[in-house]
């Protein structure tokens, strides 16, 4: 058999991509609908069954018997995403892992836990117990087995703390209980085998640690460290990171991650980035090192005397600006009740989504001084109609069923499109805005910023647009890298330390002195 689907019902797709599906025979043609608005289907190894989710639940299509089964219809806990806001009316599921080789059964996966599920409906099984201990299951294929999960096999998960943000991994031989093998207050990851020992190599680093690789056996026990990185770095100062906990305006406890100045003295106030996204303390003991190639990196502001602060948001559908609002602002002011914070230096920054929510926020509220966004949305509406140039697809459906988080189309919902817009609030901003932009950025359109250029420049706002001719939605040139990162740096020096402001920040950029314009002219 072949599967065979046909989104022709539902076009255009502005919302889910739904389709018909057809089992087809291949050796006559004939084609039978299985499945009629469906997203996803997709066939066991052994080509027994096709499994899918629909209606919050796990379903299988037995070929043979030519029926639909409800795997887990009861069974008491929650298989969609529940926890992801986006807008979209059939949630996504949590996951699911391999199937066993002969299509015996398949794993599937809750917020914590990992189920052994058999297609035919007759028997699912809890196999780990994370949710006590809010500890997330997954498992690790590794890159040396097959495709499926073999019998007698062992079968490796992943484990992360949700709130205590330790890493680690467990085993789980076919018959017997799921057992820890190594679970700490690290960043753990990249398992892998020998191809035909049990023996496993894995990396561990932490925000003072840089990444090492690590030798073990099959009882995960002494494990021999085969790799001393970065060894160099005992001659520097080196800030560590802590873990952060807060509730924002809707009552919610949230995390965020804290790195800390390069010596750091107990008593002295310091500067602040906050750098957002959406959920950053998932992040905690993640290591990195000092770059002139990005605006963003936390361990060059750690080592120029910042502290760095990246607190989760969370959402509600129709007002996502809003929501970073009362996510960031209430995480930023439990940072400045510490004492560690000045309070008249704290600079907010983040690029595409978060260089929305950056330009946004500073709209909403006067707490920070300084503020560098890269590649933002600015005008809801008229990005909702513009184009994704990465793939040619319409922003229509990241906007109701991704991160944009409007459910409906703007005309429906105009108010909200319009208050959650930076384009619309910018009279009230008094922060000083430095903006970066590709001129062929294919994620957010460059007219996104130009939108943004004009209205500052006709309100007289604190406010500067770098323009990089030719590159996307990340820069890709290296002197537009080291460009870029220069002028956010410097920008953060003027207003959050008070060093005189570079020339471009009062002169700007002579449109003849354009890089671009140079090479036109040969110079």
């Amino acid at each position: 058999h072949a599967i065979g689907s046909d989104p022709t019902p539902y076009e255009p797709a502005f919302e889910e991509d739904w389709k018909d599906f057809y089992l087809i025979d291949v050796a006559t043609g004939d084609r039978t609908k299985i499945l009629s608005k469906q997203e996803t289907v997709r066939p066991s190894p052994a080509g027994h069954y096709l499994i899918y989710f629909r209606e919050n639940d796990w379903w299988t299509y037995d070929i043979k018997d030519e029926k639909q089964i409800n795997l887990t219809k009861d069974i008491d806990t929650r298989f969609e995403d529940f926890k992801s806001v986006n807008g979209r009316k059939n949630p996504e599921p949590f996951g699911r892992g391999q199937w066993q080789e002969e299509d015996d059964w398949v794993l599937l996966y809750d917020q914590y836990d990992v189920y052994r599920a058999r297609p035919d409906g007759k028997e699912v099984k809890r196999i780990t117990n994370g949710r006590p201990g809010k500890i997330r299951y997954r498992q690790r294929w590794i890159a040396t087995q097959e495709p499926y999960i073999e019998e007698d096999q062992a079968v490796f998960f992943s484990m992360y703390g949700d709130t205590t943000k330790n890493w680690g991994f467990a085993r789980y031989d076919q018959g017997d209980k799921v057992k820890q093998l190594i679970y700490e207050p690290a960043m753990i990851n990249r398992l892998d085998k020998a191809t035909d020992a049990d023996k496993f190599v894995y990396q561990v680093q932490t925000a003072t640690d840089s990444p090492d690789f690590f030798f073990v056996d099959n009882s995960f026990n002494k494990p021999v460290a085969l790799t001393h990185t970065n060894p160099q770095q005992d001659d520097y100062y080196w800030g560590d990171d802590e873990l952060i906990n807060f509730t924002n305006e809707r009552g919610e406890q949230l995390q965020g991650r804290l790195l800390y100045p390069a010596n750091y003295e107990p008593g002295k106030k310091y500067p602040m980035i906050t750098y957002i996204y959406e959920r950053r303390s998932q992040t905690l003991h993640s290591y990195t090192v000092p770059t002139r190639r990005s605006p963003y990196n936390f361990r060059r502001f750690s080592s120029e005397g910042y502290f760095v602060f990246q607190p989760d948001i969370t959402y509600r559908l129709r007002d996502p600006g809003v929501s970073a609002v009362e996510s960031v602002v209430p995480a930023v002011k439990k940072m400045l009740q510490t004492g560690m914070i000045d309070e008249e230096k704290v600079g907010l920054t983040g690029h595409s989504w978060g260089a929305y929510q950056t330009t946004f926020i500073v709209t909403q509220t006067d707490l920070f001084n300084s503020a560098v966004a890269g590649a933002p949305l600015t005008n809801m509406i008229s990005m909702y109609n513009s184009i994704y140039w990465n793939s040619g697809t319409t922003d229509a459906t990241i906007f109701e069923i991704s991160q944009g988080r409007f459910p409906d189309p703007w005309w429906q919902d105009r108010e909200n499109f319009v208050e959650n817009s930076p384009i619309f609030n910018l009279e009230n901003m008094n922060t000083p805005l430095l903006v970066e932009f590709g001129t062929d950025d294919g994620a957010v359109d460059f007219n996104q910023g130009v939108e943004l250029y004009n209205t500052m420049r006709r309100m007289q706002k604190p406010f500067v647009m770098l323009v990089y001719e030719g590159e996307n939605h990340g820069l890709a040139k290296e002197e537009n890298q080291i460009d870029y990162a220069t002028r956010a740096f410097q920008w953060h020096e003027h207003f959050l330390l008070g060093k005189k402001a570079a020339d471009w920040i009062i002169e700007g950029l002579p449109y003849i002195n354009r890089p671009a314009m140079q090479e036109k002219e040969g110079q």
